[in-house]
């Protein structure tokens, strides 16, 4: 797969190769961040604690509805994303082979309302 292979069904931008790269990088990060919390845990479950009420507690350094994976507040908008994602995109021909689509209803939605 190439970058070129990945794009957007609203805008028929491909991504740029960063993002490419970064989603190619998911699995790996989502496996370290699940040993890290997995260790987190281990070690309540070591020192005997609740792990109802440890659980309810969420396990980033903010919630997630608040903040970005570093921990910083969120400060913008899914429109922010978009634009972002266009300006940085490059047009592409579609590829002769077999690949994949995936749907964004409500960006459809907003464009036939819109």
């Amino acid at each position: 797969m190439e970058p070129r292979d990945l794009v957007s069904i609203l805008t028929g931008i491909a991504v740029p190769l960063d993002i490419y790269e970064d989603l190619l990088s998911a699995k790996q990060k989502g496996e370290e961040a699940y040993m890290a919390q997995k260790k987190k845990l281990e070690e309540a479950q070591t020192r005997k604690l609740d792990m109802m009420e440890v659980l309810s507690y969420p396990l980033g350094p903010k919630p997630w509805p608040l903040a970005n994976g570093d921990g910083l507040l969120k400060k913008t908008d899914k429109s922010t994303l978009g634009r972002h994602t266009e300006k940085e995109a490059v047009y592409t021909d579609f590829i002769d082979g077999s690949r994949t689509t995936i749907v964004d209803a409500m960006g459809i939605v907003q464009k036939i309302t819109g």
